[in-house]
């Protein structure tokens, strides 16, 4: 018989020497990465420096305008009036500026001065003339385009990211900004042991005394007195003209605010969101907010009317939350005839905890930048005190202008623009009383966006400032 003898299967062969070493060899493993990476890096480098670029080229920019804008406004050389001026133009006071900074007009470099009212503030005439600087530079890109990204304009035969600035001044002579203005005689702002003051970019303005105890206002720019002043760093008597004085008058009419006519009785909202989205609301009694409420105006300009004397009432603890930046007027009316009754204003009930308001004027309209308004026509006196402790604490957190010709307002915490909102507070009432522990935070630098014109008294200082 045949015998078939089968073998073992032989074992692997182990791999050659010159395999496995290439197996575990690390060397050269990053080229395959890098050649992935390097067009993201080389991208990230370019926003890392070239974006960079433009925010210093875009801060020097700024910083140029605003002091070529300056320049011009206190230069006020116009060869096209008449007389004509000579010597150096504003045009040329700005370009000097512009160029000290590193700005000279070129094929990538613009810079433009220009003299109009309608770049002044909201509501300004022909004869107030205002200095407008923009200044543009195209920044070359390079390393950004290796990502796709080829700016907005060519520079050369290579793309670049074009960046401005703007700036507008004010001309000497034009009106000053008073923040704070009383309407009253005798003494209409005092002060006893004021805090502080910060009247950041505007005055103060008494059409009586300005009258301070313990010290004056050493952190206010100035204040402006007809009568007499003791509040330090002040002007007084022939030095201000005294009209025309309270141009917000003008807004009481019957166009603005009509007699009331389907007007709710007095009313409670208690929390939650007050929804005037579909059109203005009016009242013939109380308006009371007794809880958090958050008013809804749907995105347009709104005005609440409050007739026959009645008050916007808050309660302790509650808040009263308008739109930020835009939007809310409250107005205060009397019994709707021009002469009989005095209007109500913004007063508080009850205990437990400090009442706020928090809201921000419209930016545009007939009610631009007011947002509490007391009906000039009326007669009559209210009294209103902001800060303090019991019964009478409110905090004010107001954009816009508050408007109280009847109201005596007394001062004894903090009042200040809205939360988030636009630095802009301007207070015009018949007089103030500033207690102990009262701050006042007024800022006009934002008033130019909220749509606010503080300018009212003209001819008093000519100094030049910045609107925008």
């Amino acid at each position: 018989m045949l015998k078939v003898k089968h073998r073992a299967s032989a074992p692997p062969r182990a791999p050659r020497p010159w395999i496995a070493r290439f197996a575990r060899a690390r060397l050269g493993a990053v080229s395959p990465v890098m050649a992935v990476m390097i067009v993201p890096i080389v991208g990230l480098l370019g926003f890392a420096a070239e974006a960079s670029n433009w925010y210093f080229t875009q801060r020097s920019a700024q910083n140029a305008a605003d002091t070529a804008a300056l320049a011009a406004a206190a230069n006020a050389c116009d060869p096209s009036a008449s007389p004509a001026c000579t010597g150096i133009t504003y045009v040329q006071e700005a370009a000097a500026v512009a160029k000290g900074y590193g700005f000279t007009a070129s094929s990538t470099t613009t810079v433009t001065t220009t003299l109009s009212h309608a770049n002044c503030l909201p509501g300004a005439g022909a004869s107030d003339k205002c200095y407008k600087v923009v200044i543009t530079k195209a920044v070359p890109i390079y390393l950004m385009r290796a990502v796709g990204f080829n700016g907005d304009t060519a520079v050369g035969s290579g793309r670049g990211q074009v960046v401005s600035a703007l700036a507008i001044a004010n001309p000497k002579g034009v009106d000053d900004y008073f923040c704070i203005t009383t309407l009253g005689t005798g003494d209409s702002f005092r002060t006893n042991g004021a805090t502080s003051a910060n009247l950041s970019g505007c005055s103060l303005f008494s059409n009586g005394n300005l009258n301070c105890n313990a010290h004056g206002l050493p952190s206010a720019p100035h204040g402006w007195a007809v009568g007499t002043s003791s509040c330090g760093q002040d002007q007084q008597g022939s030095q201000v003209a005294p009209t025309p004085l309270d141009k917000f008058a003008a807004l009481s009419t019957a166009a603005n605010i009509p007699p009331p006519s389907g007007c709710s009785g007095a009313t409670t909202i208690s929390s939650g969101t007050f929804n005037i989205s579909a059109g203005n609301r009016c009242y013939t009694g109380n308006l009371t907010i007794s809880g958090p409420v958050v008013v809804d105006t749907g995105g347009a300009n709104r005005v609440i009317t409050l007739y026959n004397g009645a008050n916007l009432v808050l309660s302790g603890g509650s808040s009263f939350t308008g739109p930020t930046n835009a939007g809310l007027t409250v107005v205060f009316a009397g019994t709707g005839s021009a002469s009989s009754g005095a209007p109500g204003f913004v007063t508080r009930s009850g205990n437990g905890g400090t009442p706020y308001i928090d809201m921000g004027a419209p930016t545009t309209g007939t009610w631009s930048g007011i947002a509490l308004y007391q009906d000039s026509r009326m007669s009559g006196a209210n009294s209103l005190t902001f800060g303090g402790n019991g019964i009478n604490a409110l905090d004010f957190r107001i954009t816009g202008l508050i408007y109280g010709p009847h109201l005596s307002l007394t001062i004894r915490g903090a009042i200040n623009h809205q939360t988030s909102g636009l630095n802009c507070l301007g207070i015009m009432v018949n007089d103030i009383l500033v207690g102990g522990g009262g701050d006042i935070l007024a800022t006009t630098t934002d008033c130019y966006q909220a749509g606010l014109d503080l300018n009212t008294v003209p001819g008093t200082g000519g100094r030049q400032r910045l609107v925008q």
